[in-house]
Parts: C-alpha cells; sequence; structure tokens
C-alpha cells in the first residue's frame, strides 16, 4: 500500500510514499479540477452528516451518535435560540446526555 502526503502548508504538493517509508521511484501526474467536499464537488447530505460525526468520534476517542445529534439539532435550531452556551458546552463535550 501507498499512502498520499503532501508538503505541510502547500496545498498543491503530494508526495507518494511506500509502506517502508521510502518515496517511491515511480511518477504521476494528477489534475483534479475540484476536490471532493469542495464547493466545486460538495459532499451529499448523508456524507456531510457521516463526516461530520466521524470527527466528532475522532475528536472525542469514541463515537458520541447522541452527541452528534444534540449538536446537530442546536446548530439546526440556531437562528431561533437566544444564545449560543449551549453549542457551546456541547461542542466542548461538557454537556452530555
Amino acid at each position: 500500500a501507498v499512502a498520499l502526503n503532501g508538503s505541510p502548508g502547500d496545498p498543491k504538493s503530494a508526495a507518494i510514499v511506500t509502506d517502508a517509508g521510502r518515496p517511491s521511484l515511480r511518477t504521476a501526474s494528477a489534475t483534479i479540477a475540484a476536490l471532493f467536499g469542495s464547493p466545486g464537488d460538495p459532499l451529499s447530505a448523508t456524507a456531510h452528516f457521516q463526516k461530520f460525526k466521524d470527527c466528532i468520534a475522532f475528536g472525542f476517542g469514541q463515537p458520541k451518535p447522541a452527541l452528534c445529534e444534540r449538536l446537530i439539532n442546536a446548530v439546526d435550531q440556531l437562528e431561533t435560540r437566544p444564545n449560543a452556551a449551549e453549542l457551546s458546552r456541547l461542542a466542548a463535550g461538557l454537556e452530555e446526555k
């Protein structure tokens, strides 16, 4: 297997590295008109919510389905809430039920 790694801070660079940690001697080039998930190639709503749930699981070290649903609902209702205090507490993991 190989991994595609870019240079830190340079979104246009990429290097192919083998499992052994050595750069590959093969060369390749590709043109990507729009990165997946960008405005030019957006995620579906289902993929967007799954990515959010995956990020929550990564950030907290485990899946948190109830927290995800509360966060999604809090954001959906943000315009009708008196303030964003609950959203802040949920995002920090300080308020779980």
